[in-house]
């Protein structure tokens, strides 16, 4: 008795039944991938739901370097206050958990849409196999952040603009995008991507020479921009994005080039393979190009943004997701062109199924690999917060420490999260709301100069020294040593997050007595 061979229709020979289950294994190992416990002691989300808190406690966001007593007055561009209030309920609703699966969700979300759209112009298996490919990439910015929000809102304006571009929508359901962006410039600072991308769709429509959409598009663009004038800052807010760097006295990584970060970590893996991603690209558009003769595709606005992203991308790391994005229907709708044009019925079935095969194969590949970043499960897998990296804060709070607490810029959030109002910090994970000055003639001299250390700590008084202790800047471990052969300060409390010092004084010393660490665990020895 014969076989019966499944019937091959459409683009897939996958059926109906087998893509939904596929599409939801999908987003599985999405969620696999993204699901991180949280560590307070380096995130921004501890200030984000203090932020939160403080909006329902005073009806008003915060303006101002409110948690800091170094430069408490200057005025800040709260560009993610909404993001904060968001955080904050479903905290208070649902906890550390709930805050992880809303991240999941949302981000999973985002899979979805471009998934989606790239099913749209393609094929299944393809792009199942982008998809998955891409995943990464995507999860170097798994943390819990209002950036996240950005890429689910990225991907609605995409999927709406290009409905629209293809006649499936009226113009009537794009005003949607509008009042979106009204949202956006309240919940973070990428705002800015969604006007980007319908600047793209307005050139599109100029360089077709297409007066309906230019007005459209145009008209979209104007209210957009207007609505996004209803934010605390105004007109501020709206500039934000394009001078906030004006103020930046510290160097934060996920803000660095590509070529810088491969300087400092020659051979890195995950950028290397955002390298391979971003030529691929770029290859694939130029053949596309080529064998068309013709430079604006079709598909322009897609092909435009992916480009413009992957420059985005490489000159400034935290936005290789959205190259990610947007890599995923704009390689699958030009693999599929390529195909249909150049490939037999028969070389592009087997391709569809090749893409199945490989599929499965990175599933497997990223569910047992222990390699950054391609392994879905790691140490840090898990949903909540990471308990083990919460005894700093349980420590100074059991023992009433009292500041002023020294700490470092990375744990910022976390200290404010746990201490505030009772404790202001000196420095947060803000760049822009402390002045440039401050960073270059403060922050950074106190760690590397024993003479501007003893001076602000004649000014300051400091009782407590709060490191996260995996700063690895130029400076942040030499000063830290130094403080622990230092006669005046006393290590009492050390895991793999955090170091606690105390000042060496009569207000201290029951505490010390009970819980001086000795200096040889740290590798140094205490001079006297």
């Amino acid at each position: 008795m014969k076989k019966k061979k499944i019937k091959i229709t459409g683009k897939t020979e996958v059926p109906p039944w087998g893509r939904m289950l596929i599409t939801i294994a999908l987003l599985a190992i999405s969620a696999i991938f993204l699901a991180q416990k949280i560590d307070m002691t380096s995130a921004d989300l501890g200030r984000h739901l203090m932020n939160g808190r403080i909006f329902f406690e005073h009806l008003s966001p915060v303006t101002t370097n409110y948690y800091s007593f170094t430069e408490k007055n200057i005025p800040v561009v709260n560009h993610h206050w909404g993001s904060g209030v968001i955080y904050f309920i479903i905290y208070k609703l649902l906890g550390f958990t709930g805050l992880s699966l809303f991240n999941i969700l949302l981000f999973t979300a985002a899979v979805f849409l471009f998934f989606r759209r790239a099913i749209l112009s393609s094929d299944f298996a393809t792009s199942l196999f982008l998809t998955l490919s891409i995943l990464p990439i995507l999860a170097t910015r798994a943390e819990v952040r209002p950036e996240i929000i950005s890429f689910l809102f990225t991907g609605i304006t995409f999927s709406i603009l290009e409905k629209y571009r293809e006649g499936k929508i009226a113009f009537r359901s794009t005003w949607l995008l509008p009042f979106l962006m009204l949202c956006w410039v309240n919940l973070h600072i990428f705002f800015v991507m969604g006007l980007i991308i319908q600047g793209v769709y307005l050139a599109d429509g100029f360089l077709r020479r297409d007066p309906k959409k230019i007005k459209n598009y145009g008209v979209l663009l104007l209210a957009s921009l207007l609505l996004c004038l209803l934010n605390p800052s105004g007109l501020w807010g709206v500039v934000e994005p394009f001078r906030i760097f004006r103020e930046y006295g510290y160097r934060i990584s996920e803000n660095q080039s590509l070529f810088f970060m491969q300087h400092m970590f020659p051979g890195t893996i995950l950028y290397i393979y955002f390298e391979i991603l971003a030529v691929l690209s770029i290859v694939v558009v130029l053949l596309r190009m080529i064998k068309s003769r013709q430079i604006l595709l079709p598909d322009a606005p897609g092909v435009g943004l992916l480009l413009l992203f992957t420059a985005f991308a490489a000159g400034m790391i935290r936005v290789m997701p959205l190259f990610g994005f947007f890599f995923i229907p704009v390689m699958a709708g030009s693999i599929q062109k390529l195909l249909e044009k150049y490939a037999s019925p028969v070389f592009r079935l087997n391709t569809r199924r090749t893409f199945l095969v490989m599929s499965l194969l990175l599933v497997l590949f990223f569910l047992f690999s222990n390699t950054y970043p391609f392994s879905a499960v790691s140490s840090r897998t898990g949903l909540g917060w990471d308990k083990t990296a919460d005894g700093s804060a349980v420590f100074f709070k059991n023992n009433r420490l009292k500041g002023p607490v020294f700490n470092n810029y990375d744990i910022g959030g976390y200290l404010i999260f746990n201490l505030f109002p009772e404790e202001h910090v000196f420095v947060d994970n803000r760049p822009e709301a402390y002045t440039v000055s401050f960073f270059k003639n403060i922050y950074e001299p106190m760690q590397s100069s024993e003479e501007k250390w003893k001076e602000m700590d004649r000014k300051y008084h400091f009782n407590v020294i709060f490191f996260n202790r995996l700063d690895y800047t130029t400076y942040a471990q030499p000063f830290l040593f130094r403080r622990i052969s230092d006669p005046d300060w006393a290590p009492v409390f050390v895991d793999d997050h955090t170091i606690i010092l105390v000042k060496n004084n009569s207000q201290n010393e029951a505490l010390i007595r009970q819980f001086a660490l000795p200096s040889s665990m740290f590798g140094v020895e205490k001079t006297r």
